[in-house]
């Protein structure tokens, strides 16, 4: 069967995304000057601080959402993924570090588990950052205080693997194969007041598939998860 006429398709259907997305960035960001100024015209009673709060939650979620398309579109397309050696541990670090802060203020333990010798993998050390970051931070989303969200690297039969695992609310088997879907939220009573663009998750999957590695997730329902990629090891390291 020809599948040409199905990838001009969905060429056509990045291009417009990427090109929507991109336009929409100029008005999002006028309006998000016009709510900072609001401060400054002058005091603001608690209903309209209330209203203005709103506004910039709903801003600030759509420039994620319009990040997260344009990053996705970047991926898939090929685009920015020079590949050079890339240290998992070091990586991992930038990764804590920038999630560290959120962590303690959800009273969440965050805990790294590495081998002695980590052989380095080819990459691109940008989007493998970006890849744990968004796994370890929706980690961070679903899993209450005082709980622990684990990031451990496992070398074996040549390649990588990085998992974190929660202690969270755990996944649904209904769920668990559409998890990395895009735009994809599991819909329970205790996710609703999550925040997330349904993106992060997509994009962690595109990132590993453009490194020739796997990514899978095992999950119970209030047993917690653990979303896992592997990697190919670099040869000679």
């Amino acid at each position: 069967q020809d599948i040409t006429y199905l990838k001009e398709l969905d060429e056509i259907k990045s291009d417009f995304v990427a090109t929507v997305s991109h336009d929409l960035r100029s008005p999002l960001s006028i309006i998000e000057g016009y709510i900072d100024l609001l401060k400054k015209v002058g005091p603001l009673n608690a209903q309209q601080s209330q209203f203005v709060g709103r506004i910039k939650v709903a801003t600030a979620n759509m420039t994620q959402l319009i990040t997260d398309l344009l990053d996705l579109g970047k991926i898939e397309a090929g685009l920015e993924m020079e590949m050079t050696p890339c240290d998992l541990e070091y990586i991992i670090d930038l990764v804590i570090t920038g999630l560290q802060g959120w962590a303690e203020r959800k009273g969440i333990e965050l805990r790294v588990e590495l081998p002695e010798n980590i052989p380095t993998v080819q990459g691109n050390s940008t989007r493998l950052c970006q890849a744990v970051t968004n796994l370890v931070d929706n980690a961070l989303k679903y899993t209450p205080s005082r709980e622990t969200v684990t990031i451990r690297l496992v070398v074996e039969n040549g390649s990588v693997t990085v998992c974190v695992k929660d202690t969270g609310i755990g996944i649904g088997p209904d769920d668990l194969p559409h998890i990395f879907d895009k735009f994809y939220r599991v819909e329970r009573e205790e996710t609703r007041d999550i925040a997330g663009t349904g993106l992060g998750l997509a994009i962690a999957k595109s990132v590993v598939e453009m490194h020739h590695g796997r990514i899978w997730a095992e999950s119970e329902p209030g047993a917690g998860s653990t979303f896992s990629f592997t990697l190919p090891v670099l040869e000679g390291s």
